[in-house]
């Protein structure tokens, strides 16, 4: 069992937002080269709630490690835990219709997000190992860990769920986190005295959220998704999900819905060590090493971004990738 605690970052964000600090302000549809003109801001502060405590969280784990001939070692780890208590941000005095004008159930015009001990969670994770040390010519590692966390706070002490009023979807994957991570490096010693090395790591079922780009219920958060929607519904998305739409449907869609492209690194590096001392024992021995090294040499498409709101040209595209393939040479002299 295990206890939490909030860092400096945090209680200085939730002393400078207090309103009188710094205010900060919404204004909808704004007129361009003079937002606040005729416009009613409405503006946010932040509060802790009363009695609000550290999160608290646990783990059991149980795993091991099996020797089996010619060097090889097999690893297998299992993980239990739960979230409680965790701290996630919700606006206390949402409007009531929806409308960010409308009627509230304290101050008007004014969105106050208390920061709540609300948040739970739930993880099960496993780990897979295998190594190969013992070889003369071949050493290799390889891993592999899935990680099934669900939770309703995203990690973030200022995440708020998409309805003030309701929790309804918001149990889900974090975004940005794989369930599936793989890795290994391994190490080939040539014949001529080459030396091959190679380092991969990479991930699967990343996860992030879809949202209609709009505040449909007022209460000043843009992280709205969508509803599904009837068969000829007007203005209806057609998605790997089903039909949606941004506003009028039925059903509450999960968050972080939408999974990215498996991504794949493998980097690889050839050497060859050249000695230029002609004495074995001389004091200072003298290196030629030279290498030719290629990130990303497999050229995979590794996706590190995808449109995820609805009616965006971008939605269910990847917008944003690390880079290609890269190949160097080099020299290095050492003495």
């Amino acid at each position: 069992m295990f206890a939490g605690q909030y860092g400096t970052n945090l209680w200085g964000e939730m002393l400078r937002e207090d309103g009188v600090e710094r205010v900060t302000s919404t204004v909808y549809n704004p007129i361009y080269g003079d937002p606040f003109r005729g416009a009613t801001p409405i503006h946010s502060a932040r509060q802790f709630a009363p009695g609000l405590t550290n999160l608290t969280w646990s783990a059991e784990n149980i795993g091991g490690t099996r020797m089996l001939p010619h060097g090889f070692n097999v690893s297998y780890d299992f993980y239990l835990g739960r979230i409680w208590n965790f701290v996630r941000s919700n606006n206390i005095n949402a409007p009531l219709n929806s409308d960010p004008y409308g009627p509230r159930p304290g101050p008007a015009n004014t969105n106050i997000l208390e920061m709540q001990n609300s948040g739970q969670g739930r993880v099960n994770a496993e780990f897979f190992g295998i190594e190969q040390h013992a070889m003369k010519r071949v050493q290799f590692f390889m891993g592999a860990v899935r990680v099934d966390l669900v939770d309703d706070t995203n990690d973030d002490e200022f995440f708020t769920p998409q309805d003030p009023h309701s929790n309804a979807g918001e149990m889900a994957h974090r975004s940005g986190q794989n369930e599936w991570n793989f890795f290994g490096n391994a190490t080939v010693n040539l014949p001529k005295k080459v030396q091959l090395s190679a380092n991969m790591n990479g991930g699967a079922q990343r996860h992030y959220n879809i949202t209609t780009g709009f505040d449909n219920n007022g209460d000043g958060n843009f992280n709205d998704r969508p509803q599904y929607a009837a068969p000829g519904t007007p203005g209806a998305v057609a998605t790997p999900f089903g039909l949606l739409v941004a506003s009028g449907g039925t059903g509450v869609f999960p968050r972080n819905a939408g999974v990215s492209p498996t991504t794949v690194h493998l980097d690889m590096n050839v050497q060859r060590a050249f000695s230029l001392t002609r004495k074995s024992k001389a004091e200072h021995q003298q290196t030629l090493t030279a290498n030719i090294r290629s990130s990303n040499v497999l050229n995979h498409p590794n996706v590190t971004a995808v449109g995820g709101v609805l009616g965006s040209p971008l939605f269910g595209h990847p917008y944003a990738a690390d880079n290609g393939r890269r190949v160097e040479a080099g020299l290095r002299y050492s003495f």
